[in-house]
């Protein structure tokens, strides 16, 4: 941590980043080979983990998308249509950027760039910025994998590196 408020990248620690490397709350500078870097999430403070109750493992690492959200969903969203309206009314988009919510019902990318149904509610923690699920079974499981998961500690560390 002292590293990363010397080398300027507390940011990335305090504020989070999306999976496309984006800062949230900040605008960003594209990144090379990174197609949806470089996007302004000034007003996107809070990192939003997809699929944080239905993690899924790929060799030996955890897959889940990261996004920069406005608001952390507070209710549980049972369909496309409900994660939707949620994009519309709160300006915050769960899908991965590229996909316009209106698309969200329509196109049948929609399962692979939209988090697994059900989203569960979570809240915004308080330090880091995090949505953090609020149902106890996902929360145990949320918690637990940020805590032991190399892979996350490793997002961390080459974040404040490349800072």
């Amino acid at each position: 941590m002292g590293y990363s408020v010397v080398a300027g990248a507390a940011g990335r620690l305090l504020f989070g980043y999306d999976s496309f490397g984006n800062m949230c709350g900040k605008k960003n500078s594209p990144v090379e080979g990174a197609p949806l870097s470089g996007q302004d999430m000034t007003l996107k403070k809070h990192v939003f983990f997809m699929n944080s109750c239905n993690l899924e493992v790929k060799g030996t690492q955890l897959n889940r998308m990261a996004l920069c959200v406005s608001n952390c969903p507070e209710e549980q969203l049972d369909s496309l249509e409900e994660v939707q309206f949620f994009a519309n009314t709160s300006g915050s988009f769960l899908c991965v950027y590229s996909l316009n919510s209106f698309n969200y019902t329509h196109s049948p990318k929609a399962d692979s760039l939209c988090p697994r149904l059900p989203v569960p509610p979570s809240k915004s923690f308080p330090l880091f910025n995090r949505c953090v699920p609020q149902t106890p079974e996902c929360y145990s499981l949320f918690a637990s994998v940020l805590i032991n998961d190399v892979d996350t500690l490793h997002r961390i560390l080459s974040g404040i590196m490349s800072g």
